[in-house]
């Protein structure tokens, strides 16, 4: 135990710090969430100095992540760190501000779905991550013959677009070039592959 400062209910020093661990459930999900307070061996009181708040809001935050299967802090920045890119790099890779990393993984912002979905498609598909690194081109040429997963993870983008992509390249004759070209949809605000095969 760390010895802290005196005991802002008693007045005597005898404050401590204390490492616990308290099960937490959350839609099904449980698990045993450590947290950090300010014991007071003098009158059995318990208090949170600012820093052991911060800390069991951030513990908190990554219980509430895991129980609704996102990457917690840590996992973001093992992900990050295999990809061998800084923070700020991250930041300005993925989006979300340049200062998103270091909120994700101190646990001071949730990431959102989109967000944390494509963290793990970077992270397991180079050449998703490659294409990131490009700045997301509006146009991509993909040969046929190479493998649908390859296409795919080139031509990254929502899972519908994903889909029709694939589609679209089963259809396609072998050794035929196909170009995938993304084009707004000015009357609807919406955006959508087009498929033109190779002359």
């Amino acid at each position: 135990m760390k010895r802290y400062s005196l005991c802002p209910i008693c007045g005597d020093e005898s404050l401590h710090e204390n490492h616990q661990y308290v099960l937490r459930e959350f839609e099904g999900f449980k698990k045993q969430v450590e947290f950090h307070v300010s014991s007071c061996d003098s009158c059995g009181s318990e208090t949170f100095t600012e820093k052991q708040a911060t800390f069991n809001k951030r513990q908190m935050s990554d219980f509430y992540r895991e129980a609704d299967g996102l990457l917690t802090g840590r996992q973001i920045r093992c992900f990050r760190e295999a990809l061998g890119i800084t923070q700020i790099a991250a930041s300005k890779l993925f989006g979300g501000g340049k200062n998103a990393f270091t909120k994700y993984e101190n646990g001071d912002v949730t990431q959102s779905v989109a967000m944390d979905k494509l963290i793990r498609t970077a992270y397991a598909i180079p050449a998703a991550l490659e294409f990131l690194h490009q700045g997301c081109p509006d146009v991509a040429v993909v040969s046929y013959n190479a493998s649908i997963c390859e296409a795919v993870s080139t031509l990254f983008t929502e899972t519908a677009s994903l889909r029709l992509a694939s589609q679209a390249m089963r259809k396609a004759k072998p050794g035929t070039i196909e170009m995938m070209v993304f084009q707004p949809d000015q009357k609807s605000n919406n955006a959508h592959w087009e498929i033109s095969p190779a002359i």
